[in-house]
């Protein structure tokens, strides 16, 4: 897994930070970004309070990283099944392709001859309320 590049604090959690000094929300959002960045698990042995709210916010940010790395393996598999029923259709399609454009072809020259042989005059247009 490669290290996320964000991760959320949820709305809900101002509740518990709101208990903690400014000083101890400080190290905590310090050791967060610790612990997303490089694995470190901070020691707040000495502050229950901040231990607590660590742990809690902790968790929830690996839950959201497990569920994000799922996500994108479901989604990376799904586009593989496209991609390669794409391509195992096409190159079907590329056979009809080439058959439809020789057809094409005819259908162009018939139409071109078509349209040289039919020419109105103005008197013609005018009649039939074109003009």
């Amino acid at each position: 897994m490669s290290k996320p590049k964000y991760f959320q604090i949820f709305n809900d959690n101002d509740k518990i930070v709101n208990i903690l000094s400014n000083e101890d929300a400080g190290r905590l959002f310090k050791a967060l970004f610790a612990f997303v960045n490089s694995g470190t698990e901070p020691d707040f042995s000495d502050n229950s309070a901040l231990y607590i709210t660590y742990t809690v916010i902790s968790e929830q940010i690996k839950r959201d990283y497990k569920a994000y790395n799922h996500k994108c393996q479901v989604l990376k598999k799904n586009a593989k099944k496209r991609y390669d029923s794409a391509n195992a259709c096409k190159c079907s399609q590329d056979n009809d392709k080439d058959k439809d454009e020789d057809k094409d072809d005819d259908d162009d020259k018939d139409n071109s001859s078509a349209a040289k042989r039919r020419s109105y005059d103005i008197d013609e247009l005018e009649r039939i309320n074109v003009l």
